[in-house]
């Protein structure tokens, strides 16, 4: 068996300054995530309402989830992969905070239709007489990866996407349904949840709508190299003392500090806002526990850089 080269991919952490440092930034992130739990708690043993209920405490609890994914990696000196996380982490929040801002349920509602549709035309993808099932067939054979691989059509794919194409004509899901098909036969085929209603078309303009531009392009735009594979060179190559270019270790904790402090003010942003709107109750006790961790807070978001790299 293969061990990791320990130049290239050193996992343990030999520094201990840096393993206390990285330690400190992942039991922050955790305080976090352990306090959402108990907000998502809340709001989940106070359910109201019907469908239109479930999709603000999903994105909270994807919100959470993320979050502690970041500290797990971060803890590890993972880097950059947590930076592909933090970009949906942010894309999470503000779709979070356009649902609870106004027209809440239609809003989650036009949220589920979009997720329906997506199933249902992924379930199509299985029938062959449908014409997406066509199509999906004609690429499956092209691939050369897939030769000789049949491609089974489930027993039950009739009855499974007639439950779902009759769900969104129920009363419940008519309204948001009737605005997908406006969309739809504008030729916008997949549009975003959050387009519905008149809604904006993308990210960017999400921001706008919600008054943070600065959020999306200090934060999310920065990120957005990260999740296409295109941020490969920046701050990983560096001249070596014989001139030669060299490459950075896999776990770099260079940009430890800018992901945690990045992560900490989304998260307080989104509990502050998912509080007012979904669990105004528990504000005293948010107001109480960020007293808790605001020394840590200063300690890593402020402009002073905690771990020198060079």
């Amino acid at each position: 068996m293969y061990k990791a080269i320990p130049e290239i991919l050193p996992r343990e952490i030999s520094d201990e300054q840096q393993h206390k440092i990285l330690q400190v930034f992942s039991n922050t992130l955790e305080e976090f995530v352990n306090f959402g739990t108990h907000i998502l708690d809340w709001d989940l043993n106070h359910a109201r309402g019907g469908d239109e209920q479930l999709p603000p405490m999903l994105l909270f609890r994807n919100f959470l989830e993320l979050i502690d994914s970041i500290s797990i990696l971060i803890k590890n000196s993972s880097i950059d992969p947590s930076k592909i996380i933090l970009r949906t982490a942010l894309e999470t929040s503000f779709g979070l905070e356009y649902m609870l801002r106004e027209n809440t349920e239609d809003r989650s509602m036009a949220f589920l239709v979009c997720q329906i549709h997506k199933e249902i035309k992924d379930l199509k993808k299985h029938d062959p007489n449908s014409e997406v099932g066509k199509r999906f067939r004609l690429i499956f054979k092209k691939d050369v990866n897939t030769k000789g691989v049949n491609l089974p059509t489930p027993d039950d794919l009739e009855y499974k996407i007639k439950y779902k194409e009759d769900l969104l004509l129920t009363p419940k899901y008519i309204k948001a349904e009737n605005e997908y098909q406006i969309l739809y036969k504008n030729k916008e085929r997949n549009p975003n949840w959050y387009r519905l209603f008149s809604g904006p078309s993308d990210v960017e303009r999400l921001c706008d709508t919600l008054e943070i531009p600065t959020l999306y392009e200090v934060f999310y735009r920065n990120l957005s190299n990260s999740i296409h594979g295109n941020d490969i060179l920046h701050g990983k190559i560096v001249e070596g003392a014989n001139g030669k270019c060299e490459i950075y270790q896999i776990r770099f904790p260079k940009e430890a500090q800018s992901v945690t402090s990045t992560s900490i003010v989304i998260s307080m942003r989104t509990f502050d806002y998912y509080i007012q709107k979904r669990a105004p109750q528990l504000n005293n006790n948010f107001i109480e526990w960020r007293k808790t961790v605001q020394n840590r807070l200063e300690y890593i978001c402020g402009h002073e850089q905690i771990m020198i790299i060079e």
